[in-house]
């Protein structure tokens, strides 16, 4: 949702593995937004409220993308801001 607007500016889906020893889950995730889809993957460590990852593919309008994810959860976990630099 885009934050100036407040109007839907793509969809996500996710996915991911938790490592029970280190306590890290690794998640997967894919935008799909106006002109293609955007790939990356973040790792989260337990009691870290921020997070960041590599932006690794994307497709139509975002082929040859590079950049990062980089997040943070507010409050008791329930919320969780996500932003997206890149370059095409």
């Amino acid at each position: 949702m885009s934050r100036e607007t407040g109007k839907i500016v793509g969809f996500d889906a996710i996915t991911g593995t938790f490592n029970r020893k280190t306590h890290d889950a690794f998640i997967q995730v894919a935008l799909a937004l106006k002109g293609g889809i955007v790939v990356g993957n973040v790792t989260l460590h337990e009691g870290v409220k921020r997070f960041h990852g590599p932006i690794t593919q994307g497709s139509g309008a975002f082929s040859g993308i590079s950049g990062t994810i980089t997040g943070r959860q507010v409050g008791d976990g329930t919320k969780t801001f996500v932003t997206l630099h890149w370059q095409l």
